[in-house]
């Protein structure tokens, strides 16, 4: 992967997060609509890139993203 490829602030769980969303977006839209799915594919990719100069609101904890307390 080249160094500065995706922004500064996104970190693994984000990744991780961003692949549910989108494995749930391809099971919603299904066959039907595959232009949906890789239309919020090319938004998420575009968000991740290291041209977006703003920061990201501080990443969830673990607990968070397990719903856990």
């Amino acid at each position: 992967m080249s160094v500065g490829l995706l922004g500064p602030d996104v970190t693994t769980g984000d990744g991780v997060l961003l692949g549910g969303f989108l494995s749930q977006a391809v099971l919603a839209s299904g066959d039907s609509r595959p232009g949906r799915w890789r239309r919020l594919l090319r938004i998420c990719l575009d968000g991740l890139g290291s041209r977006n100069a703003g920061s990201l609101p501080e990443p969830a904890s673990h607990a968070d993203i397990a719903g856990t307390d």
